[in-house]
């Protein structure tokens, strides 16, 4: 191997390096950019705060638990910020999958925030037309978030097991080079040896 073909593998085998390097840099990036844990513990939450809505609408409704009315009213008002903020955020992730398992989600999000809405601006006791729409739409709104949840596992299982089998390759390239590197470098040598003999 004469000096010139080693430089030129030295540089070739570097390049290699920084681009595998590179290609496991962007994985990570991309991984960090579906942010499908954040798709996932949204949804945990919404269908809590779902549930806690119905819990409050019935308490607002039932003229016993008049002594509970403030306190029912005040949850609403700090959950409705927080349920339509994280509702947004929602629509707005750009996943095709996610997209589709929203749209039923987001018909039973409209009939329940309605209903909130006209809860809140009326207080109590809270309409029985408007509780009665929310417990109607609140558990098939928990059942549509569940659904999201396990299509997101889904997703992000699958994305693992393509990103391990690229990590594998990847790896496996600079094992390959790792182990070609002193071959090539006893081979240079003794070539050198027989050249200055």
């Amino acid at each position: 191997m004469s000096n010139k073909v080693l430089k030129a593998y030295i540089w070739a085998k570097s390049v290699l390096i920084v681009l595998f390097l590179l290609f496991l840099f962007a994985i990570a990036l991309f991984m960090v950019s579906l942010r499908p844990y954040d798709i996932i513990q949204a949804a945990n939450a919404q269908r809590v705060r779902g549930q806690a809505i119905a819990k409050d609408a019935l308490i607002l409704q039932n003229s016993a638990n008049a002594n509970q009315w403030p306190q029912a009213i005040s949850e609403l008002q700090d959950i409705a910020p927080l349920w339509q903020r994280e509702h947004a955020s929602l629509l707005a992730f750009h996943s095709s999958n996610l997209q589709i398992a929203m749209v039923p989600v987001n018909a039973d999000y409209i009939a329940i925030n309605q209903a909130l809405m006209v809860i809140l601006a009326h207080k109590a006791p809270a309409d029985s037309v408007q509780v009665a729409i929310i417990l109607q739409h609140v558990p098939d709104y928990g059942v549509e978030m569940n659904q999201v949840v396990t299509l997101m596992l889904q997703d992000l299982d699958g994305i693992q097991q393509q990103i391990f089998i690229y990590c594998v390759i990847v790896y496996a390239c600079l094992v390959a080079l790792a182990i070609a590197d002193p071959i090539a470098m006893i081979w240079h040598v003794r070539r050198t040896k027989k050249i200055i003999v």
